[in-house]
């Protein structure tokens, strides 16, 4: 499926000529005119103690939302990856994708199967990752959340960390053992015998991901397993979590979980599928995209993937490609409408004339949409298309925007705004 993108407002785009189908006609692209950049000062902050954080770091904790596994990843935490790994620092890398149960089950194994060849292709370079499924923590009732022995528990995920980590300690101590035997006349070393006690000291993790993928909920289920009593704070709003803290996770080898605020994607989001797909999920604040271009996102995935389950669920008579029909059947379905005072603000604003039969509540109707697709009311999908296999290098070491460039000149700006604020 090809997405284009182009000028004009989404209110105005939403009954869009649609392109024919089986049995309904549903638009072939979405039309979205605004550029989308959310990186507020705190995680300019956040980004500087991270890149000096990550040094001392042997694990690296990257989560995601398994309902838009590609979108959710961010570039900048790759970059820094990538120069701690020109530094001679190389870090165990894995990919925790969150809310699984949430997203397309088949789909699961399609990215399993992209990662376990995509790393056969990058063996020994800074690109390698490993990959971990967990259960969203809003499933209390389930055993992937409540038992920590559970394959989809986070907890499971420290355990494989220190497995993955103690693996890499041993094949790079081999490494460096051969090493050792070739600049010492060639003398024949057993590389198989492993100085365990090496493997005593401290393994530092850090967890990282963009805003509102589940970061704290996790982080909040593995202090529980842990018998720990203090909480992450937890929240709906992206961008919580301010200060870097961390806690042990484990006594042997002694283990420590550093938590880091969320950090968005530096510099203007190009794609604009891949921006309102991160607003969909709530990474992106509210603030940045208006909610009824959202909704009507959600509307256009929902319909373009064959997905129909809004029709039950909002007791809809058929399958509908104007967002703006939606919403009106929704406000009338839950009684959504603007108070007085609402409607006086809005005649104020457009200059209108008071109306006496009560006005939909659209804002409101959207936002309502937005939130049964989080709690996953309209059923378990993947947002993203998940590409095949690679089949060699150059289909999965992509040039990107350098990101540490781009965050260089926001904070630049930043200190530029802040000289003539105190002017």
């Amino acid at each position: 499926m090809l997405l284009f993108f182009g000028g004009g407002s989404a209110a105005a785009t939403a009954a869009t000529a649609a392109v024919g189908t089986t049995n309904q006609s549903f638009r072939s692209s979405f039309t979205y005119g605004g550029k989308i950049n959310w990186f507020p000062g705190h995680m300019i902050k956040a980004t500087k103690q991270l890149k000096e954080n990550i040094k001392n770091v042997d694990v690296v904790l990257e989560i995601r939302d398994s309902r838009a596994p590609l979108s959710t990843e961010n570039p900048l935490l790759q970059d820094i990856l990538r120069q701690t790994f020109k530094d001679g620092a190389k870090k165990t890398h894995i990919v925790v994708f969150n809310k699984a149960d949430m997203s397309n089950h088949n789909l699961q194994s399609k990215i399993k199967l992209y990662y376990d060849q995509y790393n056969r292709l990058t063996e020994d370079r800074a690109y390698n990752k490993h990959i971990a499924f967990t259960q969203s923590a809003s499933k209390t009732n389930s055993a992937a959340t409540t038992h920590q022995s559970h394959p989809r528990h986070p907890y499971q995920v420290i355990k494989n960390a220190v497995e993955l980590h103690r693996q890499q300690q041993d094949k790079l101590q081999q490494q460096q053992q051969q090493q050792e035997n070739n600049n010492n006349n060639n003398k024949i070393i057993d590389t198989t015998i492993i100085d365990r006690k090496q493997m005593k000291k401290e393994i530092n993790m850090l967890v990282i991901g963009v805003p509102n993928v589940g970061k704290s909920s996790l982080i909040n289920s593995i202090r529980n397993a842990c018998r720990m009593t203090k909480s992450a704070k937890t929240g709906a709003l992206p961008g919580v979590t301010r200060n870097i803290t961390g806690f042990r996770v484990s006594d042997d080898p002694p283990a420590f979980l550093v938590d880091t605020p969320g950090i968005m994607i530096p510099g203007v989001l190009e794609d604009v599928e891949r921006a309102l797909t991160l607003s969909l999920v709530g990474a992106i604040s509210e603030k940045i995209v208006d909610h009824t271009v959202v909704a009507d996102y959600l509307l256009f995935k929902m319909n373009q993937m064959r997905i129909t389950t809004y029709v039950t669920v909002l007791k809809l008579d058929a399958p509908t490609d104007d967002i703006n029909r939606l919403l009106e059947h929704i406000c009338q379905l839950k009684g959504m409408y603007l108070t007085n005072q609402q409607q006086f603000q809005q005649i104020k604003l457009n200059n209108d004339r008071l109306n006496s039969n009560k006005t939909n509540d659209t804002e409101q109707a959207s936002r309502y949409l937005i939130n049964l697709f989080r709690e996953g009311k309209f059923g378990n999908f993947t947002l993203d298309k998940i590409p095949s296999p690679p089949t060699s290098l150059d289909q999965i070491i992509i040039t990107t925007p350098n990101t540490l460039e781009i965050l260089q000149q926001q904070q630049q700006q930043q200190s530029k705004d802040q000289l003539i604020n105190e002017k």
